[in-house]
């Protein structure tokens, strides 16, 4: 079986395109400096609000990991 290069290359750009956003997502989720955006967050949005987008990012965490 030969490898067709476009087919490699797409590939290859493909899954690091993916392994970004996931990277991307990954921080946006799980911030190191939490208290901060919590606290800003709050005073914007309720607690169900942030808890509802930090599983939104989850979900789109999970569904890029299984794409």
């Amino acid at each position: 079986m030969v490898l067709w290069p476009p087919v490699v290359t797409m590939h290859l750009l493909g899954g690091n395109i993916l392994f970004g956003i996931l990277v991307y997502l990954a921080r946006v989720t799980f911030l190191e400096n939490v208290e901060i955006l919590q606290t800003v967050l709050l005073l914007i949005f309720k607690r169900e609000k942030i808890e509802s987008l930090k599983r939104r990012h989850i979900v789109l965490m999970l569904a890029v990991l299984f794409l």
